[in-house]
């Protein structure tokens, strides 16, 4: 009797045994799936001409078009931008993909340009993470002269976005004043045409401005329109790796 009773309780050990192992085993497999699906929304899976998009880089992208894209939904529908804002329906837009789509083609600009530029050897290629560590040294660099009462020029501390505007406005004038660039070159009849299709410049005295007086400005205005145009060609020739619905999901989760 004591045998069978023995016997007992070990096959009931092994099977509480087993339970145990095959509950470890179930949990386990459910938090690795969580934790896999929480990185696949938290990642950024982004690439812009081979090149792959940091989460810092594509949130600092959502931040520089957010307004407009905010104000885009006002005046379209009369949004209200609270509670749900980013993910309601209107009239199949929906603001989080809008947003998406709006951050991408901000940085397919800006990679179009850093293309140009080093191409041209205006800038040297330098990854998000870089270009980060560069303004946070640039900043305490600006802090400490200003604190030890030395003359700077400027506001003492940048933001990243100003930081970048001034890189892309600095890339845009070196093209436009490089006399190499043949597309930047403009003929005396193509600057009187603009001149005249853009109607008569008049001075604070009410007399018309001959064209000979503003040429330098008539031209500097037809290279604008002309890099424009060339950048936003470039722009369209890059090729976006993107998994939207990804991106969506990080966005809600990051508004």
């Amino acid at each position: 009797m004591e045998k069978y009773v023995q016997n007992d309780v070990k096959k009931s050990r092994k099977m509480t045994a087993l339970i145990l192992i095959l509950l470890i085993v179930i949990i386990t497999t459910v938090a690795v799936v969580i934790m896999t699906k929480e990185r696949e929304t938290e990642a950024v899976e982004l690439a812009i001409d081979g090149s792959k998009i940091s989460e810092d880089e594509f949130l600092q992208a959502i931040d520089t078009v957010k307004y407009d894209v905010t104000s885009y939904f006002i005046s379209q529908y009369n949004a209200d931008i609270e509670g749900d804002f980013w993910t309601r329906d209107y009239e199949g837009d929906v603001p989080c993909r809008k947003l998406a789509e709006a951050a991408v083609e901000e940085l397919r600009y800006r990679y179009a340009v850093y293309a140009v530029a080093e191409e041209k050897g205006y800038l040297e290629r330098m990854s998000y993470a870089d270009k980060q560590k560069y303004l946070e040294q640039l900043n305490e660099e600006r802090k400490a002269a200003k604190e030890a009462g030395e003359v700077i020029y400027g506001l003492v501390e940048y933001s990243m976005e100003q930081y970048l505007d001034y890189e892309l406005n600095q890339v845009e004038e070196a093209y436009c004043n490089d006399s190499s660039n043949a597309d930047m070159e403009v003929a005396d009849e193509e600057a009187r045409k603009y001149y005249e299709s853009n109607g008569d410049m008049i001075n604070e005295s009410g007399e018309i401005i001959p064209l000979d007086t503003v040429r330098s400005a008539v031209d500097n205005e037809i290279r604008q329109l002309r890099y424009a145009e060339m950048i936003e060609e470039r722009a369209e020739s890059l090729k976006v790796e993107a998994d939207e619905e990804q991106l969506f999901a990080f966005i809600v989760n990051h508004i």
